[in-house]
């Protein structure tokens, strides 16, 4: 499993794609939502200031960070989709608000965790990638470590982690703390053969990140 260290999100998104375009290994997807040739690595990611801004890189593919976490996130409904993972969170038993309860009730507790899948996930075509959230609060700070089943790295990951930021704000906001560090761990997070050629321009074509990933 490859460790990957940053400082914020942005920073965090280009090192795990420079990371699978240099080191990744091919993986042939058999079954998901795209038959194809991907390169993909198992990755520990520890973004240590997840809440500096921007959230998302301008070169990032994502066109609206506040509507995706409401519709994706925060909104209790399906969005006519066969599941978010607001309506996993929170439709039939809303787990996002009795943690809020639980850590009002008791700051040192450690038995908080969101969880999305379903034993019978494993029947349906595409489950969800994002399957659990566990949450601590460490030196008054709420810190979260998820876990991504099948993680698209170029498209995927800003949206996805920009959001949780987000959704970890509000969560702090209410309990009465900060945000704190957070931690990603998921055995494919991958790039799938039509993204090769975006990422590599991305590395090689961002002078302001060379200097960065030099420094």
């Amino acid at each position: 499993m490859k460790k990957i260290q940053a400082r914020n999100l942005p920073e965090a998104w280009f090192r795990v794609n420079k990371e699978i375009l240099e080191n990744g290994v091919d993986f042939q997807v058999g079954r998901g939502s795209e038959e194809t040739l991907t390169k993909k690595i198992a990755v520990a990611l520890e973004v240590t200031h997840p809440e500096e801004r921007p959230l998302v890189d301008d070169k990032a593919p994502v066109s609206d960070l506040n509507r995706y976490t409401l519709e994706n996130l925060f909104t209790k409904d399906e969005q006519n989709y066969d599941y978010t993972y607001g309506s996993r969170l929170r439709k039939e038993y809303d787990q996002m608000e009795r943690i809020i309860e639980k850590f009002k009730e008791e700051p040192n507790d450690r038995q908080n965790i969101m969880i999305t899948r379903r034993p019978d996930d494993l029947d349906i075509e595409n489950p969800p990638c994002l399957t659990v959230v566990d949450l601590e609060i460490l030196d008054e700070k709420l810190v979260n470590y998820s876990y991504w089943r099948s993680w698209d790295a170029y498209a995927g990951l800003p949206s996805n982690l920009g959001g949780l930021q987000l959704l970890m704000e509000f969560m702090a906001k209410e309990i009465g703390v900060e945000t704190g560090k957070m931690i990603a761990f998921s055995k494919n997070v991958h790039l799938y053969e039509r993204q090769f050629e975006f990422v590599e321009d991305l590395i090689t074509g961002d002078s302001n990140w060379q200097e960065m990933m030099m420094g």
